[in-house]
């Protein structure tokens, strides 16, 4: 069942699990629980869609320290989540990020990547990724053979969700299973205790200000790791103290993947690179090909995890964003004609638009424009940092909840790893005879003025870690909170390292480990 929340709704009181949040995790979440026989309730602070009057409301945060753009431009309070916004891009951790570095202290994860395994399986096999092609079998499909990286690196592929949006790739389920229940504009705006200080319930903020608490067995927070950190850093609405009051990690070790432009590349051998390097899609399925430093050159010269691939620069940024546009409808199925409905667009956008669709009709690749200037990006693994976190500001928003003030800090010492990388790759390109690289001067050189350049990857993650004890995380193995019975958290915000890997499968894989365990009474 999904309403919205209104003063006259009827609250179910027979829930055994609460989960904050319908983006990614939690809707995965939440259906993998309700298939199985749970009285699931779902709580979404937006709207079905997303609305101005319901972003207006990530708009209040502020941020110091390096800029986090994503602060503002990648959150979305709406049925879905940030799905409303991304690409859908799928890529497992690399076991390196679960294991100890001793170059990387307070990194290592209190479970392995071996026990995520099983879970990584079934969330691609829940979102619609149960056929997915092995890289091997992508090459052959493709009729290309790989290159060769040599040691220090790694070709591969990415998997992107056949269905971006998780709202309308869950809807059957939201609308057909009754024991789910789907509540839509209900914020969370406070947590409780019982008398035992070790059960948590939820508070909900209706629009007329009224304030409703609701309990289950378990409550489980999956609403993004800054509302997280927000929620837990605020006082308890009963005015008990919180189990976690103490805890220094609560809001503390905020990461984002380290972005940055690496240099300018130009095709020596056209061909051979767009056959390399161009995105496939393959029976529906997009694939889309990187590189990566190898698990051994990190551990021999001790460095971060690190991917990069290759994106063309046009001048007319609004030709990008059409373009990007047209592609997803095309791969979908059903070409968008609303991006040719800008007049000014029209004429660059045929231009561009016309080899796209044939590369795609003939080779079912996508294709990379020529004539445009290329790119190097890097995606590096953030070393965390307990200074980087979340404040609560003085100010309030329109549900009485303080304002997020984020300072995002970057150690530098990623530096190191995006020139190395960065090299590894421009020799590989010359080597091959594919590419020629030109370095930004300032990467070459591992100036530290280079880190005045960097990007956030949109991908927020930390301030309520997993860990052995209290002393050294938020959540234990099982991602429950230290000093609760009931109180669970999925997602990101868990992470206690990031390799270079979009987050959303790890935290999806996360939540379905989880939902095993309740499922087989294990918590």
């Amino acid at each position: 069942m999904l309403q919205e929340f209104r003063a006259a709704t009827l609250l179910p009181l027979d829930s055994e699990i609460i989960i904050v949040g319908a983006g990614a995790v939690g809707l995965t979440l939440a259906v993998h629980l309700a298939r199985a026989g749970k009285r699931v309730l779902l709580l979404e602070a937006g709207d079905r869609n997303p609305s101005p009057e319901s972003q207006a409301i990530f708009k209040s945060a502020t941020c110091t320290g390096y800029n986090l753009t994503g602060l503002h431009e990648a959150r979305s309070r709406a049925l879905g989540g940030t799905t409303n916004l991304w690409g859908g891009q799928l890529l497992k951790f690399d076991p390196i990020v679960f294991g100890r570095r001793e170059w990387l202290p307070d990194s290592e994860w209190p479970i392995s990547a071996e026990e995520l395994e099983s879970d990584y399986e079934l969330a691609f096999e829940l979102l619609g990724l149960r056929c997915r092609l092995d890289d091997g079998a992508v090459w052959k499909r493709l009729k290309v053979s790989p290159p060769d990286t040599g040691p220090d690196l790694d070709f591969f592929f990415t998997r992107w969700a056949p269905e971006t949006n998780f709202a309308r790739f869950f809807e059957h389920d939201l609308l057909t299973i009754p024991r789910l229940k789907v509540l839509t504009r209900a914020p969370v705006t406070g947590l409780s205790t019982d008398e035992s200080g070790k059960k948590i319930g939820v508070a909900i903020t209706g629009a007329d200000g009224t304030r409703h608490t609701l309990s289950a067995e378990r409550v489980i927070l999956a609403h993004g790791t800054i509302e997280i950190a927000r929620l837990l850093s605020m006082p308890l609405t009963n005015a008990r103290v919180a189990p976690w009051a103490d805890n220094r990690w609560i809001g503390r070790g905020f990461c984002d993947h380290v972005d940055a432009y690496a240099g300018a590349v130009t095709p020596i051998n056209a061909k051979r690179f767009h056959q390399l390097f161009d995105a496939a899609v393959i029976r529906g399925l997009k694939y889309l090909p990187k590189l990566k430093l190898s698990e051994s050159a990190q551990r021999a010269r001790k460095l971060l995890g690190i991917a990069a691939h290759f994106v063309f620069d046009p001048e007319n940024g609004q030709e990008l964003k059409a373009l990007k546009a047209f592609a997803r409808s095309l791969l979908n199925g059903k070409p968008d004609r609303r991006v040719l409905q800008d007049t000014p667009q029209i004429a660059s956008l045929a231009k561009s638009a016309l080899p796209l669709v044939t590369h795609y009709l003939r080779h079912r690749r996508i294709y990379n424009p020529a004539g445009q200037r290329l790119q190097l990006r890097l995606t590096t693994e953030q070393i965390a940092l307990p200074a980087s976190g979340l404040r609560l500001g003085s100010k309030t928003d329109c549900f009485g909840m303080p304002i997020v003030e984020l300072d995002w800090q970057v150690d530098g010492a990623e530096l190191e790893t995006m020139a190395e990388f960065s090299n590894e790759v421009a020799d590989f390109l010359q080597r091959e005879g594919l590419a020629t690289v030109a370095l930004n001067p300032l990467l070459a050189d591992k100036d530290p003025a280079f880190l005045t350049q960097i990007d956030d990857g949109y991908h927020h993650m930390g301030m309520a870690r997993m860990g052995w004890s209290e002393r050294d995380g938020v959540v234990d193995s099982n991602l429950r909170v230290f000093g609760t019975s009931n109180l669970f958290i999925v997602g990101a915000a868990t992470f206690r390292s990031t390799g270079f890997a979009n987050p959303t499968l790890t935290g999806v894989a996360l939540a379905l480990r989880l939902s095993r365990a309740i499922q087989d009474g294990l918590i």
